[in-house]
């Protein structure tokens, strides 16, 4: 399909989460172990039509939404004179699937936790349970840490002390449930790793636990800033009249 003389294309859009019109940007290809670049062109035929070869076709999509870029590979054999039959497989960059976790920014997290938190979150989206398991139950005992809870209590015992920076007891129960997946899947025990559905769960989680103990925070410092300066704006103006 074109659109203005530009090839456009229907793809999911990661940022979007649906179908959206795609404009190529730019392509090019890879075959025979020769290196043809091409923008927003066709791949042409190699020099001996009669030979059949490999192709290997990068295409660089942009959504006509949110402008967001994709990468597209293709590869697959082409047989000469039957170039309409030709069918590439393709996968996207970053990859497709309603499935995939957006991870959120936390302002007030360390560095350390933060990469945590990332790490977690690209095990997920990689299929990689049994890692994202086991970075949970990291992710908790950073918080403890960062928290100045005693690291020499038993780390059942330092996720109870969290109580003190939490308002129900409700979250310290779902943080000792990753505590015991945690563990199982630590000591080589593949199958205590949470599936697909508990690991999206348990992440939800731990990001409405970290939106408490930092994102929350550090909204309600700015807004009691922002309080205090219209205090002293408002006592300034009444001094005057």
């Amino acid at each position: 399909m074109s659109e203005d003389g530009q090839e456009t294309k229907r793809i999911l859009c990661t940022y979007c989460a649906h179908l959206t019109t795609h404009v190529l940007r730019a392509r090019y290809s890879l075959r025979d172990e020769h290196f043809d670049i091409h923008f927003e062109g066709e791949v042409e035929a190699p020099g001996d039509a009669e030979i059949p070869f490999s192709l290997h076709r990068y295409s660089i999509w942009q959504c006509a939404g949110c402008n967001s870029p994709s990468l597209e590979y293709e590869s697959g054999a082409v047989f000469p004179g039957n170039e309409g039959d030709t069918e590439l497989s393709q996968e996207y960059f970053p990859k497709r699937s309603v499935g995939l976790i957006r991870g959120k920014g936390f302002r007030k997290l360390g560095p350390e936790l933060t990469r945590l938190y990332q790490e977690i979150i690209a095990c997920f989206n990689n299929n990689c349970f049994l890692l994202c398991t086991i970075g949970l139950r990291a992710l908790i005992e950073g918080i403890c840490d960062d928290k100045g809870i005693d690291g020499k209590l038993k780390f059942e015992r330092r996720i109870d002390d969290l109580i003190r920076f939490l308002p129900s007891v409700n979250v310290i129960e779902a943080l000792h449930e990753l505590r015991i997946a945690g563990n199982g899947a630590a000591h080589h025990r593949p199958l205590d790793a949470l599936t697909s559905d508990e690991a999206r769960e348990a992440i939800a989680i731990m990001e409405d636990l970290l939106n408490f103990l930092y994102e929350l925070d550090y909204k309600a410092l700015k807004m009691s800033r922002a309080s205090k300066r219209a205090a002293l704006k408002s006592a300034k103006l009444d001094s005057v009249q």
